[in-house]
């Protein structure tokens, strides 16, 4: 059986957890399941390595080839030409990556909404349309979704729930911008994120990454995840509140580790998407020498290891506090959308996700104080609610796999 993944990645430690999580739960209930992943060209090197066929999103031809190459899929399936009328040169890529694919995940934490556009939206469209036209089910693993704004993106979306054979929202507000976008409500699931059920690395594989850094990993620590995208939406401000905490911390003899949780080593955006260098600029402004910050670019695996270490977590990368609330590890969520406080209400946290104004008013120190010294309470909290969590996503694998079986004919 060979699913297609789509959504996942290889430079965002999530992303590459929810495809590792995807192929580690679906291989366990179906047999003989093989996961080849849809990414971007320069991550192939990464996807051979861990294990995966990479599969690219096929180039836009010339028109003359575009004309050739779509007369030729007419006469080899007639039915794919309403789609190929509809979608052009979307269908037409769709056909040439699901070949010999049974079923295609989708993988994605948040990728369908206001704030990634109308393009990503349509690709998926035309997936899942071509999928339907084939008898191949395609499904949405649980995800953030929304807000639709723009009337193409309601009606896209509205679309692609009626088109695929099951999706999953993460959280209550995505379903709500679902059902507001048009979306029937009994077509919409919800479920926890399924890194839920990602595993850590052996204590074995992290410390020589925690002994380069010269602190004491035994004893009590914070870990910090900053996150790029918050620098490019609040500027300056972000990585001096981010500072500000590592010194409040610091100055009560607690100390800090920076990790980075996504890397870019190539193209233009490298600088300006790696979390080291955002790291980097924090642990500059901290200057401090219990701020300690891991250079090496970690597996996710290992990233969840060192988090699962710490007595805390101050996260700004949503799937780090996947990572810390499946260890039970306290969290303070800084994010910039509504998945932050929806996950953190997920385990009764939700006041440990501030807004903006809690940023902005230079609020942040105070609050990661207050968590520092109820981080006790707060772990058995945690730890009373993760068993309903982690049922929960393992329902939705049971019905995705029951969903692809029954799809295929293939033997569980």
């Amino acid at each position: 059986m060979h699913l297609l993944l789509t959504g996942g990645g290889f430079e965002n430690k999530g992303a590459e957890a929810m495809l590792q999580t995807t192929r580690t739960e679906l291989g366990r209930r179906l047999a003989d399941a093989t996961c080849r992943v849809l990414c971007a060209g320069r991550e192939h090197p990464l996807a051979l390595q861990q294990g995966f066929e990479p599969v690219c999103w096929p180039r836009r031809p010339a028109l003359f080839h575009h004309l050739v190459r779509a007369s030729a899929l007419a006469v080899k399936h007639p039915s794919l030409v309403p789609l190929l009328v509809q979608h052009r040169a979307g269908a037409m890529k769709a056909v040439e990556i699901l070949a010999d694919t049974d079923a295609v995940i989708d993988v994605s934490g948040y990728a369908f909404g206001q704030p990634w556009g109308l393009s990503v939206l349509r690709r998926a469209l035309a997936i899942a349309c071509v999928c339907k036209k084939r008898h191949l089910p395609v499904c949405f693993m649980p995800q953030a979704w929304g807000p639709f704004e723009d009337p193409r993106m309601a009606r896209a979306v509205t679309q692609l729930h009626k088109t695929a054979t099951c999706s999953y929202a993460r959280d209550a507000l995505s379903v709500q911008h679902l059902v507001a976008a048009g979306v029937d409500p009994n077509s919409i699931r919800q479920a926890p994120d399924i890194v839920f059920r990602f595993e850590a690395a052996p204590p074995a594989d992290t410390a020589s990454h925690l002994a380069t850094t010269g602190m004491n990993a035994d004893k009590p620590f914070v870990a910090m995840t900053p996150n790029m995208r918050m620098a490019e939406i609040e500027g300056e401000l972000y990585a001096a509140s981010m500072a500000a905490i590592a010194r409040a911390l610091t100055r009560q003899s607690i100390p800090v580790l920076l990790l980075p949780h996504e890397r870019r080593w190539t193209g233009p955006v490298a600088r300006r998407r790696d979390d080291h260098v955002l790291c980097a600029d924090i642990h500059r402004r901290a200057d401090h020498d219990q701020v300690f910050m891991i250079e090496a670019n970690l597996s996710p695996a290992q990233l969840k290891a060192i988090i699962g270490r710490a007595d805390m977590l101050v996260g700004s990368r949503y799937h780090s506090l996947v990572f810390a609330l499946a260890s039970k590890v306290p969290c303070l969520a800084v994010g910039w959308s509504h998945k932050y406080p929806e996950l953190m209400g997920l385990l009764s946290q939700q006041s440990l996700a501030p807004d903006s104004a809690a940023l902005r008013s230079g609020a942040l120190p105070e609050l990661a104080l207050r968590l520092w010294g109820r981080r006790t309470e707060v772990r058995e909290t945690i730890a009373g609610l993760l068993p309903a969590v982690l049922s929960q996503v393992d329902t939705v694998f049971d019905r995705i796999s029951h969903l692809v079986q029954g799809a295929t004919g293939c033997d569980a």
